[in-house]
């Protein structure tokens, strides 16, 4: 049983996967209440392949049952369910697209394949978190057999949960093979390399003359809306907008009545009667409470203080009687009392292997990484000195390159159970070798804090909630307010009228899913984008998971180029900073019309030459100046002892002269060693960015 527990638990974790598409303002509109859920209706295309809402919806079913399963609770969050309706849309995208590929690849898993990797010595990472016992942190192969065996006698819901696994393993290893495929496709040219090494590599000296912008004040330089309007006119590519619209709302919020809370009450005072009589504690409160059974070990001060006061220096078995706190009815009983160090100290060396899923880099398998961590275990026991060269030469923790694998101080039960029981277990300067789901830690104990007395508590808790009969009547008020007010006008008045409070949102996008204060506004956003929407229009009360929210549709902007009215206010700095750069120009070129000596011109224009030394080629920045690419391009565009004409930058118009090129002869380890680290790049990118693509 703790095996098909084990699944259950970690089964809804596999169901989020890097997708390559968005849907959920159109999914939305057919998958809520009032939608148009009736009719025979294809949800989208993929490539020419239709999605069939009906595929879709069945789809969505099991992954949010999958995740109710998996969080341990009956419902879902407004957010949480938006996430879902992403995920499973991302999902069956992506299966379109990555099954034309693997098809036209040939690629595909074998049975052969498929039960190495869920029966053989090194088994997927999948079947390793899905089997490991939750208590001992071990896997043990055997229960994989033993489970397959009589999968026949598994209750149906159980198996359906492992042939989920299975696929989703199906899935991540075709995923391995198609990013391995594309990753090893790649290959570094000569050129690149070279092309690499002098962009970091390539410096000059450079001599600087600089007129800010601001030597001009700005009241000095008039631009008028023809100057603007040219300028918008020759950029407007430069000025595109998304679609977006805006509201102005206010909120009914729904809060318990005295008659709730005297129910409330009542109700749990009944439950305080059961509570000082039940003798399977942890079972009670997750049949009953709010929150369910937590079984951590708190210090006094973790603890609410009436809590604390009434059970830290209690007998174990004593109850708090029912009390009210930030919107809760808690009582709760003392079940166990420990001396326990509080903080702990430690160094590890961690050896990896592909089946973790922990980095896609790392190409040994289980067996040989545990040979390498037996082999460097041994040596480290015998002479700890070597524990901090081997974390930054063997450890595939990226820390441990810059801290030598000391992972510092951590709270008590911080880190994954088998590791945090070694240290615990363990003695102060004792060396330990242990498995987790990363791979295999050799791991230095160095550091305990004193033990401290600890308690472990059972909490019941009741939220002091609106009852169905108090939403009803908030949700009639909003109503009430929306049909009594039908337009802008009468909006603005009735929530002055009122003293109602009211809010803005200003370019809400039609995939958005937040809106301040708004805890489910996918409703309210598309019946903002129904086509029929104009201007002026106040919506019906809508419920927004604790509240009601009644709208009026302020703005509609297009997606497209920005209007001229938008977009001058961003163009007016700009032609303002063409103006001056025309100005200061002018002034260093009239002054540079009888001398080449960039002395004699700062004279002139009375400013001063700044020495600039080992300047990049791939820096965007001058010292003392700020970020200026196009300068920069320029003076690597030079050559030595020239004088350039007046360059118009981002923070001011620069004359530069270049007195060196330094640059630096490429050796065969610099070579090896770049084309390396661009190769490495590529693979990167190929795992980040293949489903993307």
């Amino acid at each position: 049983m703790a095996l098909i527990g084990d699944i259950r638990k970690r089964s809804g974790l596999l169901i989020v996967i890097v997708g390559v598409a968005l849907a959920a303002f159109v999914l939305g509109d057919f998958l809520s209440p009032g939608g148009r859920q009736q009719r025979t209706f294809n949800i989208g295309e993929v490539e020419g392949e239709e999605i069939p809402l009906q595929n879709f919806s069945q789809r969505l079913d099991e992954n949010m049952s999958r995740q109710r399963q998996n969080l341990g609770r009956d419902n879902l969050t407004p957010q949480e369910q938006y996430n879902l309706r992403q995920s499973t849309w991302d999902d069956m995208v992506r299966e379109i697209l990555l099954g034309r590929q693997y098809d036209q690849l040939g690629l595909n898993i074998s049975s052969e394949e498929l039960e190495t990797l869920i029966l053989g010595s090194d088994p997927h990472s999948f079947i390793r978190q899905s089997f490991t016992d939750p208590q001992t942190g071990t896997f043990d192969p055997s229960v994989v057999q033993n489970f397959l065996s009589n999968f026949d006698q598994v209750e149906p819901a159980t198996r359906q949960r492992y042939l989920f696994i299975e696929q989703a393993i199906k899935d991540d290893h075709l995923q391995t093979k198609y990013r391995d495929m594309i990753s090893k496709g790649f290959f570094v040219p000569d050129l690149l390399v070279q092309r690499d090494f002098l962009a970091k590599n390539r410096q000059a000296s450079v001599l600087t003359l600089a007129l800010r912008y601001d030597v001009i004040p700005d009241e000095e330089v008039a631009v008028s809306e023809q100057e603007l309007r040219q300028y918008y006119d020759r950029n407007k590519f430069r000025y595109t907008q998304d679609e977006g619209r805006s509201v102005d709302y206010v909120i009914f919020d729904v809060q318990p009545s005295e008659d709730d809370r005297e129910k409330i009450a009542a109700d749990f005072q009944k439950l305080y009667q059961e509570f000082q009589q039940v003798q399977d504690v942890p079972i009670f409160v997750n049949s009953v409470s709010d929150t369910r059974y937590d079984s951590s070990w708190f210090r006094r001060d973790q603890l609410s203080p009436r809590i604390e006061e009434a059970l830290f220096d209690a007998p174990v078995g004593t109850i708090v009687s029912p009390f009210v706190e930030d919107g809760r009815h808690i009582m709760a009983r003392l079940m166990n009392v420990e001396s326990r160090p509080d903080s702990l100290q430690a160094s590890h060396i961690l050896i990896s292997f592909m089946e973790t899923g922990l980095d896609p880099a790392i190409t040994r398998n289980k067996e040989q990484a545990e040979r390498l961590a037996d082999s460097l275990y041994k040596v480290v026991r015998r002479d700890r000195r070597k524990f901090a060269e081997f974390a930054r030469t063997f450890s595939d923790d990226p820390s441990a390159a810059q801290n030598d694998g000391d992972l510092g101080w951590f709270a008590d039960g911080a880190m994954v159970y088998p590791f945090n029981q070694a240290v615990v277990e363990g003695r102060v300067g004792q060396i330990v070798q242990v498995e987790t789901q990363f791979g295999f830690h050799i791991i230095e104990i160095t550091g305990k804090t004193q033990p401290e007395k600890k308690v472990q508590v059972a909490i019941v808790e009741r939220f002091i909630e609106p009852s169905t009969r108090t939403v009803q009547e908030t949700y009639v008020r909003a109503s009430q307010f929306a049909s009594d007010n039908r337009n802008a006008a009468a909006f603005e008045k009735a929530i002055a009228d009122q003293g109602l409070a009211k809010r803005t949102a200003p370019d809400v996008k039609p995939m958005d899913n937040n809106i301040p204060g708004i805890a489910a506004p996918r409703e309210l956003i598309r019946w903002m984008y129904n086509d029929a929407r104009k201007v002026g229009d106040v919506s019906p009360a809508f419920d927004t998971d604790g509240s009601f929210v009644v709208a009026t549709l302020t703005n509609i902007q297009k997606e497209g180029t920005m209007p001229f009215e938008r977009a001058s206010g961003m163009i007016e700095p700009i032609v303002r900073r063409e103006k001056k750069a025309e100005i200061l120009a002018s002034r260093l070129r009239e002054a540079a019309r009888e001398t080449s000596d960039i002395f004699e011109i700062a004279t002139k224009v009375e400013a001063e030459v700044e020495p600039m030394e080992n300047l990049l080629l791939n820096s965007t920045f001058l010292p003392n100046f700020g970020r200026e690419p196009r300068v920069v391009g320029k003076i690597f565009a030079m050559e030595e002892n020239q004088l350039s004409e007046p360059i118009a930058g981002e923070n001011g118009v620069y004359m530069v002269k270049v007195e060196e090129f330094i640059e630096k002869e490429i050796s065969q380890d610099d070579f090896n060693s770049i084309r390396r680290v661009l190769a490495n790049n590529f693979r990167s990118r190929v795992i980040r960015e293949s489903l993307t693509a």
